[in-house]
């Protein structure tokens, strides 16, 4: 035997989820910047930190990178990195410096509100190559790249950027490379 279900209970329930509705279609309506068909450019700087797995210290230098994507769909785009050092750092008596990073990542804006701001992570593939002072040249294989940020739309065509990027979790458990960057982006 079944129990009705009272009608204030129901009529409660639906407001309740349509407001709810209401309430969240800005974070989830596509924003102009983020739309398919949409591409963009950017630089940012930032200071890295590339930590050796075992005792020792970390290497902290500043890098600069550009970045170039496209959004195939709304909300998902593809990119591209290239980006350099900008300083070189000393620990242990040894200088390291950037000499190039090359990446390529799919990046998910998860979090978009309207044409304010939007939240993304992304993941992909980074080959780095450092120069090592005394000790040569030290080349990255291809590893796994994972990230998150946030783009402010300061109108549909220009956001600043601040983000999180691990570029390299050196799977034989040579060293991480991780940085903070910050910088602006261009939407077409």
């Amino acid at each position: 035997m079944s129990m009705p279900i009272p009608s204030s209970l129901l009529r409660n329930a639906a407001a309740a989820g349509s407001l709810i509705a209401l309430l969240a279609l800005p974070f989830t309506a596509s924003s102009a910047p983020t739309m398919a068909g949409s591409w963009y450019m950017g630089l940012q700087a930032g200071m890295a930190e590339i930590d050796p797995d075992g005792p020792g210290d970390e290497w902290e230098p500043w890098i600069a990178t550009g970045r170039i994507g496209f959004f195939p769909t709304n909300q998902i785009a593809f990119e591209t990195r290239l980006g350099t050092g900008l300083s070189d750092d000393e620990a242990n008596n040894e200088d390291l410096d950037l000499d190039h990073l090359i990446g390529t990542y799919i990046v998910a804006h998860a979090l978009t509100y309207q044409n304010s701001f939007s939240l993304y992570f992304l993941g992909g593939l980074t080959q780095a190559e450092f120069d090592l002072d005394p000790g040569g040249r030290e080349s990255s294989e291809l590893e796994l790249a994972f990230g998150a940020g946030l783009d402010i739309y300061l109108d549909n065509d220009l956001a600043l950027n601040i983000e999180y990027m691990r570029y390299q979790n050196d799977a034989d458990g040579n060293y991480d490379f991780s940085s903070i960057n910050a910088g602006v982006t261009w939407f077409h």
